[in-house]
């Protein structure tokens, strides 16, 4: 079992103070920092992909191919690859090029 410690007289709470962004500029040279605590950090990087995902998303949604052709560099077999909305199968055709 803990003991409790006495808490010691005349001392008085310092409110903390954090720098997150400081600037300096001197002459040519500046520099920036920028000083967040971890958990803030990985909070707005979660809230910025979250909102890149909504951005994208739309973009995505409306893209679509209507046919591939895929040419073997080698041989220059060329393959045909056309999707099938009835069956969401992708019909494939091979060709000699």
């Amino acid at each position: 079992m803990p003991i409790p410690m006495p808490a010691a007289q005349g001392t008085s709470t310092q409110p903390i103070e954090l720098k997150i962004v400081s600037i300096i500029f001197d002459g040519i040279n500046s520099t920036l920092k920028i000083n967040i605590p971890i958990p803030l950090s990985i909070i707005a990087a979660f809230i910025l992909l979250i909102l890149l995902f909504k951005v994208i998303q739309p973009v995505l949604k409306n893209y679509k191919a209507d046919e591939i052709i895929i040419k073997e560099p080698f041989t220059g077999t060329q393959i045909k690859m056309k999707p099938s909305i009835e069956d969401k199968k992708l019909h494939i055709r091979y060709g000699q090029s």
